[in-house]
C-alpha cells in the first residue's frame, strides 16, 4: 500500500472515478485474494457470518489512507462482492422490515464509514496541502528575503566603499587646496594640479590670464593625444566672449559650449575674482571622460574656477602689499623691494660724503637645502647670524624667497673690511648649522659698490671691482 507523501506528491496521477489507479488497484487486488481465500479455505459464503466483516475493515483502512472517493468505490465494490448473490437466508419468524435492515444494514454502515473515515481523511490532506502551500509562499518569501538581504550587503558595501572613496577625495581635495594657498602668483598655476586631477581626472588642461583684451596661455598639460592648446584668444572669439565677457561654463554638451569651444576643449570656465566679479583668465579642459559632464562635476569646476580666481587675486595682492613693506613678516631683514630704495640712498650719500660702500651676498644652493629641516630652519639661521653679526649701520636684505639670496650693504666698509665681515659670518653660520647637525651649501661673495675718486667721477651705477670668495658649508 503507497504511503499518504505518494498519494499527495502527484498531482498529476491518472485515476479511476476519481479514485487513484494505484488505490483502486490495491482494492481489486485485496478483494480478489479475499474471495479467492474464501473460496479454497472456507466455507465460499464470502465472510458473511463474520463479525466484523473483512471488507468492511479494508475499506475503513482504504477511506482512511485515501480519502472519500478510494473509500466509497471500495465500500460500493465491496457490497456488490459481498452481497451480490448472496444474500442471507430469511428467517420465516422475521418480518419482512427487519429483514430489509439486516441485509442493508452492513452496506450502508460501510458506505457511512467510507465518508466520514474518507472525508476527515481529505480534510487532512487539503489541510496538509495548505500547510504545503504555506510552506512554499514562505521558502520563497525567505529566498526573496535573503535575495534582498544579498543585494543589501552588496549595496552597503559598494556606499562603504564609496564613502571611504569619498573621504579619500575631501582628503586629496584638501591637501591640494593647501598648496593653492600659495603668497606668490608665479606658484598659483603651477600648484593647482593636484586639485583639477583630484576634481576632474583630466588628460589634458590649459590655463590662460586675461591681458586686456585677449587671454594668453601660461599653463599647458597634456597627454600627447590632444592637439596643443592655442597660445592666445582675442576678443573677438566666441569662447573668450562667452568665458571673459559673459562669465558662462561652457562644454560641448550643449550646442552654445560646442559653438564656443569648437575642437579646442571639452569645457572651459572663468577664474572669477569672487569679490569683485572680475574674470582674471580661463582654465580650459582639452581632455577628459564625458561622463564627468554631470551637473555634480560642473558645479565642482565652476567652484575651482573660483578658488583658484581667488588664491591668484589674494597673491596679486599679496605682492602688491610687498612692494610697499620695508621688512620681511616676522623678520629683522629688510625686504626685497625695498632695496632698490635703500641701495639709491645709500650711494648717493656715499657720494656726498665720499664714502666706501660693499656689499655681501649670500647665497644658497637650493640642491643642498632639500630635507625639510634644512629648508625650515636655514632661513632663521640665516637671520640670526646677518643680524647679530654686523654693524647698526649695516642693512641686510631677505631675497631668499625669490633667488635664495640675502644681501648686506655695508656703507663705510674698504673691501677689506669687506672680508673681514664675510669670514665672520661663515664661522657664525658654520657653528650654527654644526650645533644643529644640519648642513646646506652657501656662498658668500662680495663686491665694491661705490669709492670715491679724486675727479669726482659718478660711477655707483656700476661696480668698480668685484672679489668673490665662495664658501661652501
Amino acid at each position: 500500500m503507497t504511503s499518504p507523501a505518494a498519494r499527495l506528491a502527484p498531482a498529476s496521477e491518472r485515476s479511476f472515478l476519481g479514485v487513484p489507479r494505484s488505490a483502486a488497484a490495491e482494492i481489486v487486488v485485496f478483494y480478489a485474494a479475499a474471495l479467492v481465500v474464501d473460496a479454497l479455505l472456507l466455507d465460499g459464503t464470502r465472510f458473511r457470518d463474520l463479525a466484523p466483516h473483512p471488507f468492511w475493515l479494508f475499506l475503513l483502512v482504504i477511506a482512511a489512507h485515501y480519502g472519500t472517493a478510494a473509500g466509497v468505490f471500495a465500500a460500493v465494490l465491496g457490497t456488490l462482492l459481498a452481497f451480490m448473490g448472496n444474500l442471507p437466508p430469511r428467517d420465516p419468524l422475521v418480518n419482512q422490515s427487519a429483514y430489509l435492515l439486516a441485509v442493508l444494514g452492513k452496506p450502508v454502515l460501510w458506505f457511512a464509514s467510507a465518508v466520514v473515515l474518507g472525508e476527515l481523511r481529505t480534510r487532512q490532506e487539503r489541510t496538509k496541502l495548505a500547510l504545503q502551500a504555506q510552506l512554499t509562499d514562505l521558502q520563497a518569501q525567505t529566498s526573496g528575503l535573503q535575495l534582498a538581504n544579498d543585494d543589501l550587503a552588496r549595496t552597503n558595501e559598494r556606499l562603504r566603499t564609496s564613502a571611504a572613496g569619498q573621504i579619500q577625495t575631501a582628503v586629496t581635495l584638501v591637501e591640494a587646496a593647501r598648496t593653492v594657498e600659495t603668497q606668490e602668483t608665479s606658484s598659483v598655476f603651477s600648484s593647482v594640479d593636484g586639485l583639477i586631477q583630484t576634481l576632474l581626472t583630466p588628460t589634458a588642461y590649459s590655463i590662460y590670464l586675461h591681458g586686456g583684451d585677449h587671454l594668453d596661455l601660461v599653463v599647458h598639460t597634456t597627454d600627447g593625444k590632444t592637439p596643443d592648446a592655442l597660445q592666445r584668444y582675442g576678443a573677438d572669439t566666441a569662447l573668450y566672449r562667452a568665458v571673459v565677457t559673459h562669465k558662462q561654463v561652457v562644454h560641448v554638451a550643449t550646442p552654445e559650449g560646442l559653438e564656443a569651444l569648437g575642437r579646442d576643449g571639452i569645457l572651459a570656465g572663468p577664474l572669477l575674482d569672487t569679490a569683485t566679479g572680475t574674470a582674471l583668465g580661463m582654465l580650459k579642459i582639452e581632455g577628459m571622460p564625458l561622463t564627468m559632464l554631470r551637473a555634480d562635476a560642473l558645479h565642482a569646476f565652476r567652484a575651482l574656477c573660483e578658488w583658484i580666481g581667488s588664491a591668484y587675486r589674494n597673491a596679486q595682492r599679496y605682492e602688491d602689499a610687498n612692494r610697499s613693506r620695508v621688512s620681511a613678516p616676522g623678520s629683522q631683514l629688510f625686504t626685497d623691494a625695498y632695496y632698490k630704495t635703500v641701495s639709491t640712498f645709500v650711494l648717493a650719500l656715499a657720494e656726498r660724503a665720499r664714502f666706501e660702500v660693499t656689499q655681501l651676498t649670500l647665497r644658497v644652493s637650493q640642491e643642498s637645502t632639500r630635507s625639510g629641516a634644512a629648508l625650515d630652519t636655514l632661513p632663521a639661521i640665516i637671520e640670526k647670524v646677518v643680524t647679530g653679526g654686523l654693524r647698526s649701520t649695516d642693512l641686510a636684505f631677505d631675497y631668499h624667497k625669490a633667488r635664495g639670496e640675502y644681501l648686506v650693504i655695508l656703507p663705510m666698509t674698504q673691501a677689506a673690511n669687506g672680508q673681514i665681515v664675510a669670514d665672520r659670518l661663515r664661522s657664525k653660520i658654520d657653528h650654527d648649522l654644526a650645533e644643529q647637525g644640519l648642513s646646506a651649501t652657501i656662498s658668500i661673495t662680495f663686491e665694491t659698490l661705490y669709492v670715491p675718486t679724486p675727479d669726482d667721477v659718478k660711477p655707483w651705477h656700476r661696480p668698480l671691482f668685484r672679489r668673490t670668495a665662495p664658501y661652501t658649508i
